[in-house]
């Protein structure tokens, strides 16, 4: 098709099928048939490659992607088979692969992880007959276990209850980052001990302001409310009068109510110059050099205690979810990761059974994931770092598209991908670029490419995919 098309591209689209020996990174754009040279390379594969039913695995990131691959994949093998130019040869192993395919894996990273954990459970640690949580129920699950964290802590270790609350830390509040936490077990959270920071010079500073300003606001509020300045001061007055400044807590909530945009509306104030003073030069100094320093060392200082409260929240959980033979996707990756990381026999194990692997939309792949398929085809099984290994010939096949990711979704990393396409580059394998773009026609491409060239960058960098133009290939009235 991509010589009878006269593809800009053909070239790359013959080497995916032809170099099965190769590691090959494809980077293709929307419409130009991403998911079409992963099912040509896989039946390459099997046609011409020497690989048995079993030994190519491919990977995709939903569940109904990985159902259009494998019907895919099986039509490509038919009619390949009784395509007249197939030798002898070629069509008897894709018959043989038609007759196998409950043998190939095709499906999502996270199932297929499952799937390793289950075949050798005791090199990694596992129950074999874990339960497979979905993301409502792990979701519930997490939800269950930080509400019987918060209940155990109360009777077993109130000092920690007690250190968040010296810096006014509300426990109740802290489940989203006790989610963030146990959603990342492969991070290690660094912290800090450091010194209470003394806010009373910052607090002297903020009630003698307070004290000048309230005289100039206002006693009934104004018809359309106080401005945000004004909220400030009044906020901050009450603390003045009615709480007692030696406690620090009261100290960090005064300084706090000054905290974000101070915008001031002028006719709202008992004195228009004095107030336009107050917007264009006291509050916003007020606010830079002494209340966001000092909050700044209040964080920092209060990060321990909240990291402190929350670990034995996480390992708690961890720990209840190994015992109950609970594992969520994260638990997947790993519980994987962390096993052939550490086991070389294991990984030998699985580089021979898996020979090659496929792995679709690569620009959605968080760190763990690209850490499992390294180590899944490394060629030093004794190498720990998989960001040091290089893939042996012909076992990668990935392809991607990094304008097509929303990175840091789903862990998405685009410094991931870049490592790795440097990787490829500087002698893991080849990065072919496939740009024919057979959905859209010239008229929405050509306004396209001069939009995008001038918005993104010719080189890739730490933020942003490059410009790559889209070729059309459909023409108005025909489809290719």
């Amino acid at each position: 098709m991509s010589e009878e098309l006269n593809l800009v591209d053909s070239e790359e689209r013959k080497r995916i099928q032809e170099e099965l020996e190769k590691n090959i990174l494809v980077e293709a754009g929307a419409g130009s048939g991403k998911t079409t040279s992963l099912v040509d390379r896989f039946v390459a594969l099997v046609a011409g490659g020497g690989y048995e039913p079993g030994e190519i695995a491919a990977i995709t990131f939903t569940r109904r992607a990985a159902a259009e691959l494998k019907e895919k994949i099986q039509l490509e093998m038919e009619e390949r088979a009784a395509a007249p130019e197939s030798t002898e040869k070629e069509e008897r192993s894709l018959r043989e692969a038609l007759d196998n395919m409950d043998r190939f894996y095709l499906g999502t990273i996270h199932s297929f992880c499952a799937r390793l954990l289950r075949e050798r459970p005791v090199e990694f640690n596992i129950d074999p007959q874990f339960e497979q949580l979905d993301e409502l129920a792990a979701r519930q699950e997490r939800k269950r276990a930080w509400q019987n964290y918060l209940v155990r802590v109360r009777v077993e270790r109130e000092e920690l209850i007690d250190k968040l609350l010296q810096t006014d830390l509300n426990p109740m509040k802290l489940e989203s980052s006790f989610n963030l936490l146990d959603g990342f077990p492969e991070v290690e959270v660094a912290v800090e001990e450091l010194e209470k920071p003394d806010l009373s010079p910052a607090v002297r500073k903020a009630v003698k302001f307070v004290e000048e300003a309230i005289k100039f606001i206002p006693r009934e509020e104004p018809e359309k409310g106080y401005d945000r300045l004004q909220r400030s001061v009044r906020q901050a007055w009450g603390y003045k009068e009615y709480t007692d400044l030696a406690d620090d807590v009261n100290k960090f909530r005064l300084l706090k109510s000054f905290e974000g945009s101070l915008n001031v509306t002028l006719n709202r104030w008992l004195d228009g110059d004095r107030a336009r003073k107050y917007r264009d030069e006291r509050a916003p100094a007020l606010q830079e050099d002494v209340i966001e320093p000092a909050l700044r060392r209040w964080y920092r200082y209060r990060h321990k205690p909240a990291v402190d409260f929350l670990r034995p929240a996480v390992k708690q959980h961890r720990r209840l979810r190994r015992e109950e033979a609970e594992l969520n996707f994260q638990d997947l990756l790993h519980i994987t990761a962390r096993g052939l990381r550490k086991n070389p026999d294991l990984r030998r194990y699985f580089q021979n059974k898996y020979r090659s692997l496929l792995v679709d939309e690569f620009q959605d792949t968080d760190p763990l994931q690209a850490e499992i398929i390294f180590y899944l085809t490394g060629q030093n099984p004794e190498e720990k770092s998989w960001q040091q290994l290089t893939p042996k010939p012909g076992s990668l096949f990935l392809v991607g598209d990094p304008k097509q990711s929303i990175y840091r979704f789903r862990r998405a990393d685009i410094d991931i991908y870049n490592l790795v396409r440097d990787r490829f580059q500087s002698g893991a394998g080849e990065v072919l670029n496939l740009t024919s773009n057979f959905r859209s026609l010239p008229a929405v491409t050509e306004p396209l490419n001069a939009v995008f060239e001038s918005m993104l960058p010719a080189e890739e960098s730490s933020y942003q995919a490059p410009f790559a133009p889209l070729n059309p290939v459909r023409r108005a009235g025909r489809r290719p």
